[in-house]
């Protein structure tokens, strides 16, 4: 079991805590199934969306530690998705020069963009192994297979065929869900099998957001009031998903959506009225980050915020509100 790992010369690599020679015995107990060890990993070879010179070594080694039967598999798999969003989770400007930047400044963006494209590729070529896994009987490795399924760069084909495959069986919702996002993302067809009308609400948003997403600025009025609907009945589950995990599920689905400014007020317009305080919070946080990131965004965004702060009666909801809107009237 785990072959080679003492041949890596770990005591010359660095992670976030500084020299990695502790990586062997934390994959070693991993392998034993110490809960622990994961959770240092989490914190060592990949830190709040950074990878660093050591997470390409170990890659191979929580793949082959997938398999053993003490492992945490979907905990590990949830360590890989995080590591395959090396890209996605960058900082723009590692891909950028910078105008009279030190030598050392240089080396230091050409040394982290070396980490992120061998991490990155140090996932991609266990992609296979990984997508098996979409057949594991353990829903919860299912659900978290899907994690790296829906990153861009996971390879088209190999979403397709384990996709294709998965669907004929899966009878849980949160991972048909998921299974139409990959779908989506990786602009494949959708199975006839499934339509708007399933009594599943979490289905149903998986359904529609891939209608919307592909509908690009013209989305049928319909799937857009299933997608608000379905998202209010199901919103405490899907926030509970892996989807979640760096951000509220409603930024992540309202990104995926790629849908206009004036197509994603009108989600948001009917989330205002949800039943679920959390889902109008986050609704109103998603509006208040993006009249602050894209200014030219907050004089639509003003009449829907002035009858919002009106009717709302929830404290925490109403300061969110009102900050939106500070935002909004300031642009």
């Amino acid at each position: 079991m785990l072959e080679g790992l003492d041949a890596v010369p770990w005591d010359q690599l660095t992670h976030a805590s500084g020299t990695a020679k502790a990586v062997p015995d934390q994959l070693r107990r991993l392998a034993k199934g110490d809960a622990d060890a994961l959770h240092e990993l989490f914190g060592s070879i990949w830190h709040q969306g950074t990878v660093y010179e050591a997470t390409s070594h170990a890659v191979p080694f929580l793949v082959e530690i997938l398999a053993r039967p003490e492992a945490d598999t979907a905990g590990i798999l949830g360590l890989l998705g995080c590591i395959l969003r090396a890209y996605e989770d960058a900082h723009p400007g590692l891909w950028s020069e910078v105008a009279q930047a030190s030598p050392e400044r240089i080396e230091k963006r050409a040394r982290e963009r070396r980490n992120v494209e061998r991490a990155v590729a140090a996932v991609l070529e266990h992609a296979e192994t990984i997508a098996h896994l979409a057949s594991d009987p353990r829903v919860e490795v299912r659900r978290n297979v899907i994690w790296l399924l829906i990153v861009p760069v996971f390879p088209t084909d190999i979403v397709a065929r384990t996709v294709g495959q998965a669907l004929a069986a899966e009878q849980d919702a949160l991972a048909l869900c998921g299974y139409l996002f990959a779908l989506g993302l990786h602009s494949l067809p959708t199975p006839t099998a499934l339509d708007l009308d399933d009594p599943r609400p979490i289905v149903r948003v998986g359904l529609s957001a891939v209608r919307v997403r592909a509908a690009a600025d013209a989305p049928e009025p319909g799937t857009l009031a299933v997608l608000a609907e379905a998202v209010s009945e199901s919103f405490d589950e899907l926030s509970r998903s892996i989807w979640a995990a760096d951000a509220d599920f409603l930024h992540w689905l309202l990104y995926f959506l790629n849908a206009s400014w004036p197509t994603q007020l009108t989600l948001l317009a009917r989330w205002s009225q949800a039943e679920s305080s959390d889902l109008r919070l986050y609704a109103g946080g998603f509006i208040a980050d993006e009249v602050g990131l894209f200014p030219e965004r907050g004089a639509e965004a003003v009449p829907l915020l002035e009858r919002w702060l009106s009717a709302e009666r929830d404290p925490a909801v109403v300061r969110t509100i009102r900050e939106a809107l500070e935002e909004a009237r300031g642009s």
